[in-house]
């Protein structure tokens, strides 16, 4: 739960289509700087249509935000640290710079959206659908990633973390075929899926033979831990 009163609230540059979920928010403003006596706080459901808005820049932490229909949100360098945002529909949003540092973000749709040089230091995804998002420069350090489709998404110059359970990225069955991961860097816990085609099956890589996978793939500091 975010604090009310805790930060100063930055308006959105641009208000949702949807007159419903710009009342939401409304009245989230207001319960943000009237330190919680008016207004009411910003809870995600499936009815919730935030999409097409700009929140670009502002304090959106601790919020629970599941199943919240973010479509095509830009949130550039915003504020989505402990954020629930399990179930959500990120689709095309823009996230450049965000922090989602701690962030629940579980069996979320996120293909095309873009991640690059945010933050999303323990950040919990698996499950989520990441095909062809922009990673670039992304930090996910102690990230896990299991199960995620990352397939055609942009990893280049990511950074994995350092090692141990607490540093090192987990992408335990995720799908990267296709994925470019050119300067990748740190460390991962596998197995990933390389398959391409869900009818064939996973094609699961480990240890040596995942690191040698990184190699061929423009990324030798990748280092498979086991």
């Amino acid at each position: 739960m975010s604090e009310p009163g805790a930060a100063a609230v930055v308006e959105p540059r641009r208000w949702p289509a949807d007159a419903d979920g710009a009342d939401a928010l409304r009245a989230h403003l207001e319960w943000r700087t009237s330190g919680g006596r008016t207004g009411r706080e910003l809870v995600g459901h499936p009815e919730l249509v935030l999409r097409d808005a700009d929140l670009s820049g502002m304090d959106l932490a601790w919020l629970r935000l599941w199943h919240t229909d973010l479509t095509g949100v830009r949130m550039a360098h915003t504020d989505l640290t402990k954020t629930e945002l399990t179930g959500a529909l990120l689709d095309g949003a823009d996230l450049t710079g965000a922090r989602l540092v701690k962030t629940e973000a579980r069996d979320c749709s996120a293909r095309s959206a873009v991640f690059a040089r945010a933050d999303l230091l323990g950040a919990r995804m698996g499950g989520s659908d990441l095909r062809g998002a922009d990673l670039r420069r992304a930090r996910l350090n102690g990230a896990h990633l299991s199960r995620c489709d990352l397939r055609g998404a942009d990893l280049r110059d990511a950074g994995f973390g350092p090692p141990g359970g607490g540093g090192r990225t987990v992408l335990s069955r995720a799908r990267l075929a296709g994925s470019r991961l050119d300067g990748a860097r740190g460390h991962i816990l596998g197995p990933v899926d390389i398959g391409e085609n869900d009818e064939d099956g996973p094609q699961l890589l480990e240890g040596d033979r995942l690191a040698d996978w990184f190699r061929d793939r423009g990324a030798p500091e990748v280092h498979v831990e086991r």
